[in-house]
């Protein structure tokens, strides 16, 4: 069996949805050449690429900006909850001091604590084999 590329369809998927994007191609027209497969890759790709359209637009611009890796990727959301803004990330709050030091006191505590060996579940199951053959 021949194989045209090494890409997957998934990736075929996203890297047309990226030229339709980019050269302002018909998307309906592009479907219809599609097969079932490649059409849901594709569709979902489209969903991606108009979730990061700040990408797309910095690839027609500025593709140097791309090659440098300055640009941050969203995940894929439907038109609209990009219209409305919904599932937007807050953000990373960083923990403050004092949050690190409990949870540095409470990693000394589990370190300096001795652990008891805890029974495997095989050892359960042996216990109980054992036990089954010692009451008949």
């Amino acid at each position: 069996m021949a194989v045209a590329t090494r890409m997957t369809v998934d990736e075929i998927g996203v890297a047309l949805a990226i030229y339709t994007e980019l050269h302002a191609a018909d998307e309906r027209a592009i479907r219809r050449h599609l097969d079932p497969t490649p059409q849901a890759c594709f569709n979902e790709a489209m969903v991606w690429v108009k979730s990061n359209a700040k990408v797309v637009r910095l690839l027609r611009s500025d593709p140097a900006a791309i090659a440098a890796q300055s640009y941050v990727l969203s995940p894929a959301r439907s038109w609209v909850a990009r219209v409305l803004g919904l599932g937007k990330p807050k953000g990373v709050i960083a923990p403050d001091d004092a949050e690190l030091a409990s949870v540095m006191k409470d990693l000394q505590k589990a370190k300096a604590s001795p652990k008891k060996p805890k029974r495997s579940d095989h050892d359960d199951l042996r216990a109980l084999v054992d036990d089954a053959f010692d009451a008949s």
